[in-house]
C-alpha cells in the first residue's frame, strides 16, 4: 500500500521542462521492492519528504518486524554514480568514524529494475530536526549539540585522501575497499543539462564525464568547470550564441560584452 493516489509517481519539477518526458517510477513495484528485502507480506510506504531530485517514503509494516526504515528515491542527475557514491560515502563514514550514520539494507542503481528509478532502503535515524525545536531547548542542550557537531567536524576533517572526487565502492570485492572517483558536482550537472535543452549538440555525457576527476590538485578541480562549459560551447558552433544567451538570462547587452571574451577564452583553451 502507499499514500498517493495513483501507482505511478513522478517528480514536479518535470511539468516545467517543455517536450521533456518527466522522471516517474511506479509505487506498487517500490513497494514490491520494500517486501522483497525484508520479507514481509505487506508495507505501507507514507511520502515523508520531497525535494527537486529525491523522494522519501518512511516505511511502515503490520507485524512491526521491521527495523525502522525509509525507501528514498532519485531522479535522474548523474545516473548510477551520485546513489552510489552516497551509498559508498555513507558506509565509508561507518567505517571510519564514530559518527552515527544510517545502514544501506538494500539499493537498485540498475536502469531497468521495475521501480523505473534509482532508489535505496536505509534506516531512519530517530530524532526531529535542530531548526524545529532549537528556540526551546536550554542552552546546556544547545552547548551539548554544538559541542556534538564540532567533534564530528573534527573527524570528518581527518579524513584524507590523495586526490578529489567523490567516493566509490571497487565492486566486488568487501565493502570496505574504497577508492575516489568521478565528482558529483552541480557545475558538471549544469553542463549536462546543456546537452538536454540543447538536444542536437555533439557534446555527450561520456565526453563531460572525462573532466570530472579525480583531480591530482585543487587547480585542476577549479579549472575542469571552466573547461567543461567551454566545451559545451566550443562544439556547438551553430547555437554558441542562444547558448550564451541562456546563460545571461536574455540580457542583451552582457550578452555583447561577454561573447568576445567566451572566444578569447575557447580560443586560448584550445
Amino acid at each position: 500500500m502507499f499514500e498517493e493516489t495513483d501507482s505511478i509517481s513522478t517528480f514536479s519539477y518535470d511539468s516545467s521542462d517543455e517536450g521533456a518526458s518527466p522522471d516517474a517510477f511506479s509505487l506498487s513495484q517500490l513497494a514490491e521492492a520494500v517486501r522483497t528485502v525484508f520479507r514481509i507480506d505487506d508495507c505501507v510506504l507514507v511520502k515523508l519528504a520531497e525535494g527537486g531530485y529525491h523522494k522519501v517514503y518512511e516505511i511502515s509494516a503490520s507485524d512491526n518486524e521491521i527495523p525502522s526504515s525509509v525507501v528514498r528515491v532519485a531522479a535522474l542527475a548523474f545516473p548510477r554514480d551520485k546513489v552510489e557514491s552516497e551509498i559508498a560515502t555513507l558506509q565509508y563514514i561507518a567505517c571510519n568514524t564514530t559518527i552515527h550514520t544510517p545502514l544501506v539494507y538494500a539499493w537498485n542503481t540498475e536502469d531497468d529494475n521495475p521501480v523505473g528509478l534509482e532508489y535505496m532502503i536505509l534506516e531512519k535515524i530517530p530524532g526531529v530536526p535542530a531548526n524545529e525545536v532549537w528556540e526551546t531547548l536550554p542552552f546546556e542542550k544547545k552547548q551539548a549539540v554544538v559541542l556534538e557537531v564540532a567533534e564530528h567536524i573534527i573527524q570528518l576533517f581527518r579524513l584524507r585522501f590523495d586526490t578529489g572526487g567523490s567516493l566509490y565502492r571497487v565492486r566486488g570485492v568487501d565493502q570496505e575497499n574504497f577508492h575516489v572517483g568521478p565528482i558529483i558536482s552541480t557545475p558538471f550537472y549544469r553542463a549536462l543539462d546543456g546537452i538536454i535543452r540543447f538536444p542536437d549538440s555533439p557534446v555527450t555525457g561520456d565526453e563531460i564525464r572525462k573532466y570530472r576527476g579525480p583531480f591530482p590538485d585543487p587547480t585542476s578541480y577549479l579549472r575542469s568547470f571552466l573547461d567543461v562549459e567551454l566545451n559545451l560551447v566550443r562544439h556547438d558552433q551553430v547555437r554558441r550564441r542562444r547558448i550564451l544567451q541562456y546563460e545571461l538570462d536574455n540580457d542583451e547587452e552582457r550578452l555583447e560584452h561577454d561573447f568576445p571574451c567566451v572566444w578569447m577564452i575557447s580560443d586560448f583553451r584550445t
